[in-house]
């Protein structure tokens, strides 16, 4: 499944997981002041593939934040153009136990 948070829009979750199952699973967060917060973990690739897109001033936060979690997992993260950002609060995992692919470009930025 696919999910969108875009023209300023706000996603607020206690626990974020991209992808759980055998299935894939996309969140795109795009544009100055959309923003998705997690209070907890913001799993990318918990047992499937799972990707993250954060750009053009996409904001996403979150206190744990892990890539291809599970062995057999694959997660993706972009965080692309000017002001876009990743807040990880406590720590980042990239390639826990998974695969796991953590992509900043174009003025984006990871803060840990």
């Amino acid at each position: 499944g696919a999910l969108t948070i875009s023209g300023g829009g706000t996603l607020v979750t206690d626990f974020g997981n991209v992808s759980t199952g055998s299935g894939g699973g996309q969140v795109t967060v795009t544009g100055a002041g959309s923003s998705w917060f997690n209070t907890t973990t913001l799993t990318i690739g918990g047992t499937g593939s799972g990707s993250l897109v954060i750009l053009n001033g996409g904001a996403v936060q979150d206190s744990f934040g892990l890539i291809g979690s599970n062995v057999g997992s694959v997660g993706n993260v972009l965080v692309n153009g000017a002001g876009s950002q990743w807040l990880s609060v406590s720590d980042l995992n990239v390639g826990f136990q998974g695969q796991g692919l953590l992509t900043v470009s174009g003025g984006g930025a990871t803060t840990v």
